[in-house]
């Protein structure tokens, strides 16, 4: 697929396709190599997947709007000088060794049991049971989303630490 992104106007031109107005074209940096571009259909509409490569020992510019930290500051706030250790658990998800728990959780919506409830009564085959399974693929994506997110929030707050260390268990030796 042949591509051109304008970034001033949040346009790209894809060949067969025509013009697209595209949101998130700030969040690439500027003075990158893009590689590839790739269209992706989600039950939530199109996307864009941009694939990018900076020159080799030149860090990304800040994106306008975002705190940007250096300096000696800059290892303290990132907490570069202290380390955690992690416990996965049955009580709480996680617990690390400074007594921070985390615990998180995503569950099936009311909307979803709902969706799914219809879609066993409709008929196989019919337009009503597609378009109650094009539903149900939109809300399995939502949830997905969410648990992602959840995901990424833990991770960002443990690349908080310098070291983060947790013991690799064989959970069938137990038994």
């Amino acid at each position: 697929m042949t591509y051109s992104l304008d970034f001033a106007r949040n346009r790209a031109r894809i060949q067969k396709l025509g013009d697209f107005r595209v949101l998130g074209l700030h969040q690439i940096p500027r003075g990158v190599e893009i590689a590839s571009a790739v269209l992706v259909r989600k039950p939530s509409g199109y996307y864009l997947h941009v694939t990018c490569y900076l020159p080799k020992g030149d860090s990304p510019k800040p994106i306008a709007g975002q705190p940007h930290v250096t300096g000696p500051r800059a290892r303290t706030l990132r907490g570069y000088l202290e380390a955690v250790g992690l416990d996965f658990g049955i009580g709480s998800k996680l617990t690390l060794s400074n007594g921070i728990k985390i615990d998180f959780e995503v569950h099936e919506t009311p909307r979803l049991k709902r969706l799914q409830r219809k879609l066993a009564r409709a008929k196989r085959g019919s337009k009503r049971r597609g378009k109650i399974h094009f539903l149900l693929r939109r809300e399995y994506e939502k949830l997905n989303n969410r648990r992602k997110d959840a995901e990424n929030k833990v991770l960002a707050f443990l690349k908080l630490y310098g070291k983060v260390v947790f013991q690799d268990d064989l959970l069938a030796s137990w038994a």
